[in-house]
């Protein structure tokens, strides 16, 4: 497996309102077992369309971008994961379902 996706550990969508549902998900690091709705809740982030976010935890960086039709595309990566990366990965995951 390649750096790369080694450190890109887990990513989806959700559609987060009135309740947060994982749609798809994907995890190439079979050992990682995050719920998305604990982080959130821990973080105690009140989700807005039209945002991106990003949250340091203990399993390492997420990063969120919500969209106007109520779908939240989520990436949990590593820190050495390229910054460069990190959003266009999500974009084109958003693209993709869009």
């Amino acid at each position: 497996m390649s750096k790369i996706l080694y450190n890109l550990q887990y990513f989806g969508v959700a559609r987060w309102y009135p309740s947060l549902e994982v749609i798809y998900s994907y995890a190439p690091a079979s050992n990682v077992k995050n719920d998305l709705r604990e982080m959130i809740n821990e973080e105690k982030i009140i989700i807005q369309t039209n945002r991106n976010y990003r949250i340091t935890s203990t399993t390492g960086e997420w990063y969120l971008i919500v969209d106007d039709t109520g779908l939240l595309y989520f990436m949990l990566c590593k820190e050495d994961y390229p910054y460069r990366l990190r959003y266009k990965c999500l974009e084109q995951l958003q693209n993709d379902v869009s």
